[in-house]
């Protein structure tokens, strides 16, 4: 999930993150977990903070270039 600065859009992502985080937390009770063979889950909460560092830093590089793009394209445009 990527915030591209949209103040209603932000606002809806993080309720999302924050139900999702409610739902993690209501299986890890009942004992439901992710494998660390599963994506950039690793055999540690430090690994996986690791993996998880290098993906929105080098990862989002891109990204945050064309979300940049696509708005001052946007704010170009006549109305």
């Amino acid at each position: 999930m990527i915030c591209d600065g949209a103040k209603a859009g932000c606002a809806l992502k993080l309720v999302t993150a924050a139900g999702a985080a409610v739902q993690a937390a209501l299986f890890s009770l009942q004992g439901v977990v992710v494998e660390a063979t599963d994506g950039i889950i690793s055999d540690s909460p430090e690994q996986t903070m690791q993996n998880i560092g290098i993906l929105s830093t080098k990862g989002m590089i891109e990204t945050d270039r064309i979300i940049l793009k696509i708005m001052v394209d946007k704010s170009l445009k006549p109305a």
